[in-house]
């Protein structure tokens, strides 16, 4: 049975190292699996290792509903022009077809409208893995109340039409947890689908660790994700000013991943005089370089988990349960976080978790942990328990692959 995945991270993000890491667990005997990357990246190498075939082709199309109207019309008339009149995408589709896949798996719902353009030409079965929420895709932009309200009617009912458009063309989906079908089904989701947590599959730790992190008495706290203000990775900045105000050196923020700012969101405060273009150098004008150490992207996240006591990741929507929290938990590590809900986090077992996210708070829950390397370890042993039973690669992959089966016969 020949699978055809399209990817559009290439390894530089949680989506494309999730279906990997499903991948590699899985008994792939009677399987033929390719890979399309929109992007080229580490987990290429990481495929090629297994002997599946890549192919890098910067031409996939992707589109996901955002919120300023303005950048919708851009980003979904782009593709649409691009669906349209590029030869090069038209033969490469052309390829993807003439390969004759039982199934097509699309990695990510941002590519709805490929999905949609392919459904008109092939009857091929499709799955499409839901990894997040279409809806609600304020990322902390500053604008007049009309011009917001605007905005968020928008993103709304560009987000209900991009799920008619996955309705109509996909046979099946794949949600990492049940609040994303919740989400999708509150949008007027049709297509039948199946949660299927991402897996935790095993992962060589890294006794050295990244030698650009300092190795001194203080306690590690590691945030591994890029930059989104949903995400919440500037709420760091927030806990390090309290940290401060008290006078407290013994923490420090290990931030690996993409930190470059957007531009609506330059104004962050801080001194007025400086335009910050980074959160690193946003850091460095308030004067809280030494809270922090700034690795950009790394190829190998648990280089940096290793030699961390501990993972946070405190999002302003939905969490914690991402790829981060999953890999820090496979390597022992507990994570500190907030959210919608707890997800893979057990308060006080094998991490912390707290309803609201509050600063001070957050920097009581530090300061208490200071000097209890050990007291960190038990709960990232048990983390490291609950996520190997949740989150098991090879039965998540055979969960995976019952999928694609079932769809194939059909």
């Amino acid at each position: 049975m020949r699978i055809l995945c399209f990817d559009h991270e290439g390894g530089f993000g949680g989506s494309s190292r999730s279906l990997f890491s499903l991948i590699a667990s899985m008994d792939r005997g009677e399987l033929d699996i390719e890979v399309w990357c929109r992007k080229s990246g580490p987990i290429v190498d990481q495929y090629q290792a297994l002997d599946i075939p890549t192919q890098t082709v910067p031409e996939l199309p992707t589109a996901a509903a955002l919120y300023r109207l303005s950048r919708n019309f851009y980003t979904f008339g782009k593709v649409y022009l691009e669906l349209a009149t590029s030869k090069k995408l038209r033969h490469r589709l052309v390829d993807a077809l003439d390969s004759d896949p039982d199934l097509i798996h699309f990695n990510n719902p941002n590519f709805a409208m490929l999905a949609s353009h392919l459904r008109k030409r092939t009857d091929i079965p499709f799955c499409m893995h839901m990894r997040t929420s279409l809806e609600n895709t304020y990322e902390g932009t500053s604008d007049p109340p009309l011009i917001r309200q605007l905005n968020q009617s928008s993103n709304a009912r560009i987000a209900a039409w991009q799920t008619r458009q996955i309705s109509s063309s996909v046979n099946h989906c794949v949600f990492i947890t049940k609040a994303e079908e919740k989400s999708f089904r509150k949008l007027g989701g049709k297509t039948p689908g199946t949660v299927i947590h991402n897996a935790a599959d095993p992962i060589a730790e890294i006794l050295d660790g990244d030698s650009r992190i300092p190795d001194d008495d203080r306690i590690r706290i590691a945030a591994v994700e890029n930059y989104r203000w949903s995400r919440g990775t500037d709420r760091l900045v927030e806990i390090a000013e309290s940290l401060s105000r008290r006078g407290n050196q013994s923490i420090l923020f290990v931030v690996a991943g993409n930190m470059k700012l957007p531009r609506s969101q330059l104004n962050l405060p801080g001194d007025a005089d400086e335009r910050s273009d980074d959160l690193k150098s946003y850091v460095t004008n308030l004067g809280l370089e030494n809270y922090f150490c700034f690795l950009g992207s790394v190829p190998k996240p648990e280089s940096v988990i290793s030699k961390c006591d501990a993972v946070i990741s405190i999002p302003r929507r939905t969490g914690p349960w991402g790829r981060n929290v999953i890999e820090a938990m496979t390597l022992g590590k507990p994570v500190i976080a907030t959210g919608d809900g707890p997800g893979f986090v057990r308060n006080g077992e094998n991490g912390f978790f707290l309803q609201n996210f509050d600063p001070e708070l957050f920097a009581d829950l530090l300061e208490n942990v200071v000097g209890k390397r050990g007291d960190l370890a038990v709960l990232g042993e048990n983390a490291r328990t609950f996520i190997a039973e949740k989150c098991d690669g090879a039965a998540r992959a055979a969960d995976l692959k019952a999928v694609w089966t079932g769809l194939a016969k059909k």
